[in-house]
């Protein structure tokens, strides 16, 4: 099984949400000795990653900076911010 599909698996599992807003949900991936916190988006038939946030050098600096980027998300799919690439 490749990494990918193991991490989709076992990002599914909801003890692996850290935080949800909207269709928009947050979960952590240790590399190496550092952390990143991916944002995904729900779909019909599964969720899609749309960004990664590494840890950075501040304690719970890249959960903070996840939870803005999926709250940005979601009012960008409501039509109530402005997403630029």
């Amino acid at each position: 099984m490749s990494l990918l599909s193991r991490l989709l698996i076992e990002a599914r599992r909801e003890s692996d949400i850290l935080f949800q807003h909207g269709s928009h949900w947050i979960s952590k991936e240790r590399t190496g000795r550092s952390h990143s916190y991916m944002v995904w988006r729900d779909g019909l038939t599964h969720a899609t990653k749309v960004a990664t946030i590494g840890e950075g050098p501040v304690p719970h600096l890249g959960f903070e900076r996840a939870k803005a980027e999926a709250v940005k998300r979601e009012a960008a799919l409501n039509g109530k911010w402005p997403v630029y690439p």
